[in-house]
Parts: C-alpha cells; structure tokens; sequence
C-alpha cells in the first residue's frame, strides 16, 4: 500500500482527524488525482460532521476513479442522513453493482429499504451481505432491528444476541438489546445488562443515558429525560412516526385539543401561537388555519425535516424549551406542550420562565400522563407522570387559573390505554 495512505489510515484510527485533513490537503497538492486520498480526506471531514466538504471529497474521488466503489458507500450514507432515502438507495446499489461482496453497503442498503418501510427488500438485502460473512456483527444487528420493525420479536431477540456475542462490549448493541427488553416489560433482564454498560465504560453521552434508564428501572425519581436520550428516540422514528402514532397507538391528542380550543375561542381566533415538541406537525397541522403566527419548537431535527415538508410553520426552531424561554421574546396567545412534559418531570421553571416573560395574556396548553399520589414519577416506560394535586399547586403558586382539566385516554402501550389529561391553564 502508498505510503501516504497508510499514513493516513494510521491518523484515522487514532482519531487525529484534525491532522488527517491537514495531512491529505499538503498530499493532494503534491498529486490531486488520488481517488483513495479524497474518499478518506471525506470520511475525516465525515466524522467532523463537516457533511459538505466530505460531500466534495466523496464526489471528487468518484469523478477521478468511478469505479471505485467506498465513495459511493460513503455518499449513500450522508444522504441516509439526511433523510434523503432514494439518492441514498442508489448510490449502495451502485456500490455493490462495483463491489458485489461490499458488505457495509448491504449493511447499510438494508437500514434504507427498512426506512422505506420495505421490509421483506431489507430483510432479503440484509441476508444477503451475510452471506458474504455470516459473523459480520453489524449485519446480525440490523437484521434485529428489521425484526423488531415488523414486530417479530422472537427473531429480534435472537439477531440482536447473536451481533452481541460477537462483540460483548459493544454498548451500542447491549443498550438496544436492553431497550428492546423494556418495551417487552422484561426489565429485570434489562437492568442487568444496563448495569453491565456501566461495567464495561463508555462516554458521558452514553452513561447518562444509561443511569437515567437504571433510575426509571429502579424506581428512582429524576428531573428530567437527558436531551440526548430525547433526540436519539424522535430521530429514530421520525420518518414514520404519524403512521406509528395514529394508526398503531391510537393517538387523538391534536384532536383533542383542536376541539377544546375551538370551543373555547369563540371567534376562532388562536393568536400567536408556539407549538412545543412539535415533532411532524400533527397539533399545526389542527390549529394551522386558525394561527395568526405558528412556530415549532423540537429538539429533534429529523422530526422538523418532516415538519418542514408540510409547510405549517411559520418559522421552525431546533431548540429545548428551556433555552427557547430564556432567550427568545415571549408574545404568545398560547404555548403548546403536547405530550412534552412526559419527557420533564420537574415543571416549576417552565412556569416561572412564561409568568416571568410573555408579554401578553394567554394561556398554557398540555397533556400529561397522570398519577394518583405523587408531584412527577419517572415510571419504567422512562416517562414521568405528574399529579393533578401538583399541577394545580404550580398553578397557584404562579397566580394561574385552570380552566380546564379533562381525563383523557393519551395513547395505546401493550394493548392498554394510558391515562391521563388535557389541561388549560390561563396566565
């Protein structure tokens, strides 16, 4: 191998991607005609998340070599990225049209077809790189997450095991497999292998995560869900979460409120409104007609690409609540929290910050999960219910007034619906 791509793959498996960069710039000088120095140069700038640069350097090295197949692998996943799923199915089809046993790139065609709800393509795909390697462990793990896709939970469970044995102290692998066994209310199991992350070490991102999820296990109290943890789940499901929520979980809550607030504003007229945890869209697209000002609020930004193909919004803010009410001038006829503030525990500073800051008259829009005797409770679904005694106690304490307080059934989980509210309080 050229000495200078060795050097180059010696500072990307160190992690010097910094230098790598400045490495390949001074090489490609020297001799800009390198296909295999421009795609590694793009996986630097890739991992930099710098996507435009490693998107020259991707097409750069396709336009010297065409025939060589990583660039094409590597193009096709900052498309899939991006949310941009055909470009990125035709550019690992082109890939294994090169390199017919390219098995990251079935790897990563199979996540595709499965975003494109093409499971029986994906599945097919998925089988097929493995056998090119039958112990390829990122194979083995997509394929369980396909299963798990479908509902197949039996062969999920077997594919996520079988990536682990391969690489037990992958925690990327173990915290799925412990997620997957949560939703199956199997949390003794998850428990275990959630402590066993902590065994084996991973970064802060990771571990608090982890603790948060321990906590829920345990029954222990928190404030909050980790922001990170929020944008990984919403991100996951961006593309299709309506159908999931609607359909699958039964999901009324836009409707709920649309109806209530209509039979409130008599002269359908919402004002300026901003719509927490917008997620997709589905509370703005209710209320859109009815706005005269509408912005999104998420800290999800692949559900505000989906947003934002709908064309509800006035503007659309990738931001957390608490930083959009410290920062941004508050004029707001109503805020919006649809099943938000089952992802916050503590509430007090929330309140405080829209008493403190909205300029105006308006009133506070919400649902939450409900529990009989306690202020907020992170419950093992690793979502906090709240009381009605503590809503009501936050209201006073802010000179608020309920106008409303109405039982509702939220959504469906295992079959059952959960309980909980829809509250309007004016401020």
């Amino acid at each position: 191998m050229d000495h200078k791509i060795q050097h180059l793959i010696n500072l990307y498996n160190k992690g010097l991607f910094n230098d790598l960069i400045s490495e390949a710039k001074r090489f490609i000088k020297e001799d800009n005609k390198n296909f295999i120095i421009w795609n590694i140069l793009g996986a630097a700038y890739k991992i930099l998340n710098d996507l435009s640069h490693a998107h020259e350097a991707f097409e750069k090295s396709i336009e010297i070599e065409p025939k060589f197949s990583d660039p094409y692998n590597n193009l096709g996943i900052i498309f899939f990225e991006q949310g941009k799923l055909i470009k990125a199915l035709e550019l690992f089809e082109t890939a294994i049209k090169l390199k017919p046993n390219y098995i990251d790139a079935y790897s990563n065609m199979g996540l595709v077809l499965k975003d494109m709800s093409l499971f029986d393509k994906a599945l097919k795909t998925l089988k097929k790189g493995l056998t090119f390697d039958n112990k390829n462990k990122q194979i083995l793990f997509n394929i369980g997450i396909v299963y798990q896709e479908i509902k197949d939970l039996e062969n999920a469970e077997i594919f996520f095991n079988q990536a682990i044995e391969l690489d037990p102290k992958n925690v990327d692998y173990i915290f799925r497999l412990s997620n997957f066994l949560i939703s199956s209310k199997r949390y003794d199991e998850a428990l275990i292998l959630l402590k066993r992350i902590i065994q084996i070490g991973t970064n802060t991102t990771n571990i608090n995560k982890v603790n948060f999820w321990i906590k829920a296990l345990e029954g222990k109290n928190t404030k909050t869900v980790p922001i990170k943890h929020i944008q990984d789940i919403f991100d996951k499901y961006a593309k299709n979460f309506d159908v999931s929520l609607v359909n699958d979980l039964q999901y009324n809550v836009p409707e709920l409120i649309f109806d209530k607030l209509l039979e409130i504003k008599k002269d359908k007229n919402f004002g300026n409104v901003v719509d927490f945890g917008c997620g997709t869209g589905l509370v703005g697209e209710k209320i859109k007609d009815y706005c005269s000002l509408l912005i999104g609020v998420d800290i999800s930004k692949k559900m505000l690409f989906e947003a934002k193909k709908k064309n509800i919004y006035n503007k659309l803010l990738n931001i957390d609540i608490i930083t959009f009410l410290e920062n941004e001038k508050l004029n707001y006829n109503l805020l919006i929290f649809a099943d938000v503030f089952i992802y916050v525990g503590e509430l007090k500073k929330i309140f405080q910050l829209i008493k403190s800051k909205n300029k105006i008259y308006g009133s506070l829009v919400f649902t939450i999960e409900l529990n009989e005797n306690k202020d907020y409770f992170l419950e093992k679904s690793g979502r906090f219910s709240h009381s009605q005694k503590y809503i009501e106690n936050l209201a006073s304490m802010n000179s608020f007034k309920i106008s409303h307080f109405q039982q509702i059934q939220l959504r469906k989980e295992s079959e059952e619906f959960i309980k909980g509210a829809l509250v309007i309080i004016d401020f």
